[in-house]
């Protein structure tokens, strides 16, 4: 049996999200942010897409690595300048677009530490979902549609964006 993630808002309201097998057939190379939440909590810029990443970020042949990874995708909407959009609520905005640059170079490293120490995340940021995985593979929890917090999940969302 595959066990749920629960999402707990700070007033206790609850959503559970089933994890699905991670496909990663459509996914792209090109500028992602990642939050870190456990082993190890940073702030990540990176050129990989998630699969790619956790496979990186747990290969023990890399200097630093951790065994397995659970972490979030990250909202990295732009505006018309290419800026990150203003209704963003990023800490420093401007190393992240730095980062995202640098990344969308394709020279050097393909991951990019934004915040060392960057361990809150908030609910409305996230963009597809969460990944737990490790050398062996990848799980998704996704994250519901916008459509669907409002229409299905109205009560559990309203408690999260307060």
């Amino acid at each position: 049996m595959q066990h749920p993630l629960y999402l707990v808002t700070r007033d206790a309201r609850i959503l559970p999200i089933a994890p699905e097998a991670y496909k990663g057939e459509d996914e792209h190379d090109q500028p992602h942010l990642y939050q870190e939440i456990c082993p190890v909590t940073p702030l990540i810029a990176s050129s990989l897409a998630p699969g790619r990443f956790c496979e990186f970020i747990t290969n023990p042949a890399n200097p630093v690595y951790v065994p397995r990874m659970f972490f979030a995708d990250m909202r990295i909407d732009r505006d018309q300048r290419g800026r990150l959009a203003g209704f963003l609520p990023y800490n420093h905005p401007a190393h992240i677009e730095h980062c995202i640059a640098e990344l969308e170079t394709g020279e050097g490293k393909k991951t990019k530490t934004v915040d060392r120490h960057q361990a809150a995340v908030l609910y409305r940021l996230i963009r597809r979902g969460f990944y737990l995985g490790d050398q062996t593979g990848v799980k998704l929890y996704p994250f519901p549609s916008p459509d669907e917090l409002d229409d299905k999940y109205h009560v559990w969302w309203h408690s999260a964006t307060m």
